[in-house]
């Protein structure tokens, strides 16, 4: 995908904004008779293995969109890839009726999102997981050009603004509450709709001050930067994505 595809891909989201009507947003909502189930987000196969390390014998390879039910974490341990640079613990799960130990750098209590038609923007994404419940469309004032805020029955809210400039696609900000998610399950699930583009990965930057890692910048080569914030809640996690068009 190049340069004049992603771009059309975000302006769909800033047109959004100005007066076309999102797509109904009915749908199934995410697993809740388990809280330990656990999609893999992974695009490829990670492994299983019998022991919390990777040394061990390996049980099995967890696919995409595969599941495992997750029980205690045993110790922390970074993901050890340069594009992914969250910390990860080393989890024990059930897998396929046996037991072993992965990381869940890419394990989420959301499903993993249908690749079979790319590129999926996380909208779509939110829209396609539970019933929308409330929405509400405010128009152009001092602040900003337009804003959409959108309430889902999974307890999932969607908020976009576009600050401009008017008639144009400038700056978006998109702020989703994720309930019952860790920041690096809201991260890792950022940054998949970034890198689905996978002609042209960018890459994720960690900035300085960020010890608590809640302060990220997805860089591409092209120039365009977005700004990631987390913010952790007594019920979920906050993101917030600055795109600047």
């Amino acid at each position: 995908m190049n340069f004049f595809q992603v771009t059309s891909c975000l302006t769909v989201t800033c047109l959004l904004l100005v007066g076309v009507d999102p797509a109904d947003a009915g749908g199934t909502s995410y697993p809740t008779e388990n809280d330990n189930l656990r999609y893999s987000w992974f695009v490829g196969e990670r492994t299983v293995y019998r022991k919390p390390d990777v040394g061990e014998d390996q049980v099995g390879h967890l696919a995409y969109g595969e599941t495992v039910i997750v029980g205690e974490a045993v110790k922390e341990k970074p993901v050890d890839d340069d594009d992914y640079l969250w910390n990860s613990k080393w989890v024990l799960v059930e897998y396929r009726g046996d037991k072993g130990f992965m990381l869940d750098a890419f394990l989420s209590r959301y499903p993993a999102p249908d690749r079979t038609e790319l590129p999926m923007l996380m909208d779509e994404y939110i829209g396609s997981l539970s019933p929308l419940v409330l929405e509400k469309n405010e128009g152009k004032n001092d602040e900003y050009c337009a804003k959409r805020t959108r309430h889902f029955e999974n307890g999932i809210t969607y908020m976009s603004t576009d600050f401009g400039p008017c008639e144009s696609c400038g700056h978006i900000r998109e702020e989703i509450f994720f309930p019952s998610a860790a920041k690096e399950e809201a991260l890792m699930m950022a940054v998949y709709f970034e890198y689905q583009y996978e002609s042209m990965p960018p890459e994720l930057r960690s900035l300085a001050d960020n010890a608590d890692g809640t302060q990220w910048v997805i860089a591409y080569e092209y120039g365009q930067e977005i700004d990631i914030q987390l913010m952790e809640q007594e019920e979920g996690v906050l993101l917030i994505k600055d795109i600047f068009l």
